[in-house]
């Protein structure tokens, strides 16, 4: 006797999985190229915490910050600076 063998595969399952794994890698790909590391020794004052750059000259830590990265600052006030100037505003409301 003599035969036709017939052999199927779903590849459905394995195509998912492709298509997952592409999109994973695209992602991957788009975050490190957002990533940018700021690596070296940074002189940075004791006292007022500005940081030394490359000229010698000292500038805030948020400017150093934004022209070596593309990160962007806002400026807000925590509750701990909040109760300082809270309490200095009554003291000096006070004399």
């Amino acid at each position: 006797m003599i035969g036709i063998v017939k052999s199927s595969h779903d590849i459905t399952n394995r195509k998912l999985t492709d298509e997952e794994r592409l999109k994973l890698i695209s992602d991957l790909q788009d975050t490190l190229s957002r990533i940018i590391t700021l690596k070296g020794i940074v002189s940075m004052c004791a006292w007022c915490k500005k940081i030394r750059n490359e000229k010698g000259q000292w500038e805030s830590v948020d400017t150093y910050i934004e022209t070596h990265s593309e990160v962007k600052f806002t400026h807000g006030i925590c509750f701990d600076c909040m109760k300082k100037v809270d309490t200095e505003e009554e003291t000096k409301d006070e004399k």
